[in-house]
């Protein structure tokens, strides 16, 4: 698995403009680069190990709508309406909302 980590500046190059092309890897894993300013030479095995990524946190939120019906016989598209306004007011309401319209 390959990771990239970027350096500038305030890490201690001289400059963030290089020549293209103008970059060579030695044998003994050290990189050379040219810049505007003269050359770059990075001791890779000098860098250190990279820290560990940050935990992958993910939550969720929902609001439910939903319908309904008592004994009386009532056809799909009402329910469906009636379940769509009742969604629709529980967002109103904020996050984790469960709204019951009939």
């Amino acid at each position: 698995m390959h990771s990239v980590r970027n350096y500038g500046v305030e890490d201690g190059l001289y400059d963030e403009e290089f020549n293209e092309g103008a970059v060579y890897a030695g044998a003994d894993d050290t990189l050379y680069f040219g810049g505007i300013k003269g050359l770059v030479v990075v001791h890779v095995d000098a860098l250190g190990a990279m820290p560990a990524p940050a935990p992958v946190v993910i939550t969720v939120a929902i609001s439910i709508g939903m319908a309904t019906s008592d004994d009386r016989p009532r056809n799909f598209p009402d329910l469906l309406k009636v379940a769509d306004e009742a969604l629709y007011s529980a967002k109103r309401q904020g996050r984790d909302c469960v709204v019951s319209g009939s």
